[in-house]
């Protein structure tokens, strides 16, 4: 059996408008390899890296962007979200007009899926699972989930955003007052 001591350092973050205290741990286990966990409002999240150059985890995460974080650390949080249902409507009317205006839908047909768009309680659900008369539609009948449907920001995305920001901004005025220790005692 092999024991490792390894350098762990904590932080915690607090005063903050909008967030609670945000606890910061990172682990250098050798030049390049680290982990960093952060945890705030109990919830956690955590990254390993393994091939960060030279760097220490605290650089790395201040020269990695938010999206990659996002990504490593949170998983599948996209940075938007399907819009409601009177979003998804208004897109489906502005589809169907655009449609006929082409040429694309009889009189009737466009009738028909007026409609329907206008009595249902989740249009798009309704679309993707070809459970509608819109589904008879070529152009809605292909793939319907890739159509441009209305997306707002995911809050859970901008939060995230938000809190690394903070913790970037706090890693990097511990690495500054390192390096000035560092200095003074050389």
């Amino acid at each position: 059996m092999k024991v490792t001591e390894t350098k762990v350092m904590s932080l915690e973050i607090s005063e903050l408008r909008d967030f609670d205290p945000i606890r910061v741990v990172t682990e250098n286990y050798g030049p390049g390899r680290g982990r960093i966990t952060i945890t705030c409002e109990g919830k956690a999240w955590t990254g390993s890296w393994f091939a960060m150059s030279d760097r220490s985890v605290e650089q790395f995460f201040c020269d990695c962007g938010n999206d990659y974080l996002v990504n490593c650390m949170a998983g599948n949080v996209s940075s938007e979200i399907d819009n409601d249902n009177e979003a998804n409507m208004r897109f489906m009317f502005s589809e169907v007009l655009r449609l006929r205006r082409e040429g694309e839908l009889s009189k009737d047909q466009a009738r028909v899926c007026w409609e329907e768009i206008d009595g249902s309680d989740d249009i798009k659900s309704t679309v993707c699972a070809y459970s509608s008369v819109i589904s008879e539609v070529p152009y809605f009948s292909t793939e319907p989930w890739y159509l441009p449907w209305p997306t707002v920001p995911n809050p859970v995305f901008i939060r995230l955003n938000s809190m690394f920001d903070i913790v970037r901004a706090a890693l990097q005025q511990h690495l500054a007052l390192a390096g000035q220790s560092e200095e003074t005692i050389a």
